[in-house]
């Protein structure tokens, strides 16, 4: 259901959540045009309302690429995140692309710079990819000491 709004412009509606949105983040919105308004300005107005929206689609685009990552490092590192450090496992960009089935550049450029806190520290997402070597029992552990990249 549509629920209007008069504005100096014409009636602004408030159509239905974007996909992916629990109905509390930003709504698409449709401008009708009032009679009288000049067709340049009309045509400034749908132009800005199109340059929103697709900024709107990229930023949903990017929080659902950003949590798919999230949710693959999260579920590759299970023992990580439950047990702490020491558990943590060989991972590369490579891994994670293939089981999400995108590229490994962007996988890259969602890692890079990006943060995540648990009970163990806050952690860049960096961290948790690294070459394994194999121990004397047979048993393939990442090469890194595990150490927190910020104090809690």
């Amino acid at each position: 259901p549509h629920t209007p709004s008069k504005t100096k412009m014409g009636t602004l509606f408030f159509g239905e959540p974007l996909p992916g949105d629990d109905g509390k983040n930003v709504r698409r919105q449709e401008v009708g045009f009032k009679k009288g308004i000049g067709c340049p300005t009309k045509q400034f107005l749908r132009s800005k309302l199109e340059s929103a929206k697709w900024f709107i689609d990229a930023v949903q685009q990017r929080r659902k690429t950003m949590l798919s990552v999230m949710r693959e490092i999260v579920s590759f590192q299970e023992a990580f995140f439950t047990y702490g450090e020491g558990y943590l496992r060989p991972l590369i960009l490579k891994d994670i692309a293939e089981r999400i089935n995108m590229d490994i550049f962007t996988i890259s450029r969602v890692v890079s710079g990006k943060y995540v806190q648990c009970d163990f520290g806050v952690y860049e997402l960096k961290y948790f990819f690294s070459e394994g070597v194999v121990t004397d029992a047979g048993i393939s552990v990442s090469n890194k000491k595990s150490s927190p990249s910020l104090p809690r």
